[in-house]
């Protein structure tokens, strides 16, 4: 029998008892590992996830699961002009989103006001379906950024609600969190058990966000990816003068790139 679902949860109900834990995944993600054998591991013993850029198919009661994708790292783009790469990322981009709001029902956007969300969420609202947006706000001024997010809205003529995102007690519906995506890695910032109701009932199944991009855009994603395609010269040369110039020691830069 094979038996398919998004989530784990979905699957208990076919099963004789609830599984026992995977003790070595879950090892696994309290170590912060991510080995390659792992990406096709669950929390739960008996239970296996699709790893990411693969296909799966049944033929004669045989299962075979195959890769269709995979980087590659030793890749390189080179346009003659600057303004080539500008409009390669940005059709990149266009299409990344457009691929994730193919939805029969609003597409709700998680828009904090700052560049990756902002951009994501106009581009959204510029292709066609009905977004609205989002805005977790905190009560401390220096940390208020509803004032960006709002412009965003104007600008697109979309939809935008503001919810708080504090709350007197941090650990409030954490059970909740943790049944919902089935792993102990949880933020707390945007996905209070209040704020995933408001989303619920503006029937948004699809909801974007901006989460991931300062990792690959930014200094540290840039220093990483010159570690992996650069002389090793190139790199310390580089990050030593950029931990200079922001004034943060040259080891603990290092270190957050590896």
């Amino acid at each position: 029998t094979l038996l398919i679902a998004s989530e784990a949860k979905s699957l208990f109900r076919a099963l004789e008892k609830m599984p026992d834990p995977d003790d070595e995944m879950v090892l696994a993600v309290l170590l912060a590992e991510c080995r390659e054998q792992d990406h096709q591991r669950s929390l739960f013993s008996g239970i296996h996830r699709l790893p990411p850029g693969h296909c799966l198919w049944v033929e004669n009661s045989q299962l075979h699961v195959e890769r269709y994708w995979q980087i590659d790292p030793e890749k390189q783009t080179v346009y003659r002009q600057p303004e080539a790469y500008v409009e390669h990322f940005l059709a990149l981009f266009t299409e990344a989103v457009r691929c994730r709001t193919r939805s029969a029902f609003p597409v709700g956007s998680f828009l904090s006001g700052g560049l990756d969300s902002s951009a994501i969420t106009a581009l959204a609202a510029s292709q066609g379906p009905t977004v609205e947006a989002f805005t977790a706000f905190s009560e401390d001024p220096q940390s208020d950024e509803r004032r960006y997010a709002r412009q965003v809205c104007e600008a697109t003529g979309i939809r935008h609600w503001e919810f708080s995102g504090t709350t007197d007690d941090p650990l409030e519906g954490l059970d909740d969190l943790l049944w919902e995506v089935e792993s102990p890695l949880v933020g707390t910032d945007r996905n209070a058990p209040a704020f995933t109701a408001l989303v619920r009932s503006r029937n948004c199944r699809i909801v974007l966000d901006g989460e991931g991009a300062d990792q690959l855009l930014d200094e540290d994603g840039y220093l990483a990816d010159l570690l992996l395609r650069s002389s090793p010269v190139r790199y310390l040369r580089e990050t030593r003068a950029f931990a200079c110039w922001r004034g943060e020691p040259f080891v603990e830069l290092a270190n957050g790139t590896l």
